[in-house]
């Protein structure tokens, strides 16, 4: 990603966790489990995926497709590398 909103989130709600004593063992840390990689080039990029669940009709399984962002949910910076460095000039 071309952002740091994933790890300053992760280490904001695990400290949040810690302080709250909800948990009964010692918490290690939390993770966003909605990233994926996309191959852009010869390089492998981060980005924030949206599971979408399908209904269907006569069927109990929910089949899931993934759905990745073109930017950041938090920020708003383009999770294409071309394009946030177009962003960060102007």
């Amino acid at each position: 990603m071309n952002c740091d909103c994933i790890s300053e989130i992760e280490q904001r709600v695990t400290q949040k966790i810690k302080e709250s004593g909800d948990f009964k063992k010692p918490v290690k840390g939390a993770r966003m489990k909605e990233l994926g990689f996309v191959l852009s080039g010869s390089t492998f990029t981060t980005r924030t995926v949206t599971n979408l669940e399908v209904e269907l009709e006569g069927q109990k399984k929910k089949p899931l497709i993934p759905m990745t962002h073109n930017y950041c949910p938090f920020c708003g910076v383009s999770q294409r590398p071309e394009k946030a460095a177009e962003e960060k000039e102007s």
